[in-house]
């Protein structure tokens, strides 16, 4: 058994998986926590979900970067003067990503800008930024399993909303 588990791993070194593309597209969903909006002074929390994709080319061996887009859906919840309310917010935008491309397992940072967005059916252009960073899991050629951090920003007049999420998902490189 052992040795199955020995072979096991070094097919998976020899034979990586994580094949280069050209494009990519995504779709992830996750949880925003620890927010907080201006407006109510108050902590905010609630879903996210949201698909993406880039161009794919490489810096130098080992370290690639995608360049590309996204959509957002936020919904978030709060409590105001002892309500409870919720807003929804709609981004789409410019996404950047570098990746080190290792053997099955491909850590990243991102960052991305907001190109439209709608907080509570009021729209912003170029108002809204984000980054962070996650790892990619390589599990079958083309086929990564991505989990990330991200903090948010969002500026509405003198209104600012702010959150930390965590996303899980899926990505297909082709």
């Amino acid at each position: 058994m052992l040795k199955k588990i020995l072979l096991l791993i070094v097919t998976l070194f020899v034979f990586n998986s994580s094949a280069f593309a050209i494009v990519d597209f995504g779709v992830y969903g996750g949880y925003s926590f620890a927010g907080n909006y201006s407006a109510s002074g108050t902590s905010t929390s609630g879903p996210e979900y949201g698909v993406i994709g880039h161009y794919n080319d490489m810096v130098i061996p080992l370290l690639s970067y995608g360049i590309g887009g996204y959509y957002q859906y936020t919904k978030l919840d709060y409590s105001l003067l002892g309500s409870d309310n919720s807003l929804t917010k709609n981004t789409l935008g410019l996404d950047l990503y570098f990746q080190l491309e290792l053997p099955i397992i491909h850590p990243f940072v991102r960052a991305s800008t907001s190109i439209f967005e709608s907080i509570k059916s009021e729209k912003e252009f170029f108002k809204s930024y984000a980054f962070g960073g996650g790892l990619a899991f390589s599990v079958f050629p083309f086929i990564e399993l991505t989990t990330d951090y991200m903090y948010t920003r969002s500026k509405k007049g003198s209104e600012t909303l702010k959150g930390h999420a965590i996303h899980l998902g899926a990505r297909i490189n082709i």
